[in-house]
């Protein structure tokens, strides 16, 4: 028997999507994290994202999200050389 095929995006739990992304932003979390390819630093920064969202969710015992129920801005405020 041959090796395993490789495994489908669906099957990995990932969507091929296509999508217009800020260049400079994603240079920069690309040099803040680490991340090698454009993809890893995409799928870093909206596991960041929801995390840091689940966490302000479960501290505020509400499963609506943020307070106002809006999404907080695209633009990302930097300070001390880190994404807040």
């Amino acid at each position: 028997m041959g090796p395993d095929p490789i495994p489908s995006g669906e099957e990995r739990g990932v969507s091929p999507t296509w999508i217009d992304i800020d260049d400079e932003a994603l240079r920069e979390a690309m040099r803040f994290s680490g991340a090698r390819t454009r993809d890893d630093a995409v799928n870093l920064a909206l596991r960041v994202y929801a995390a840091r969202h689940r966490s302000r969710t479960e501290a505020s015992g509400s499963a609506a999200g943020p307070s106002r129920g809006t999404p907080e801005p695209a633009v990302v405020k930097r300070r001390r050389g880190r994404f807040h």
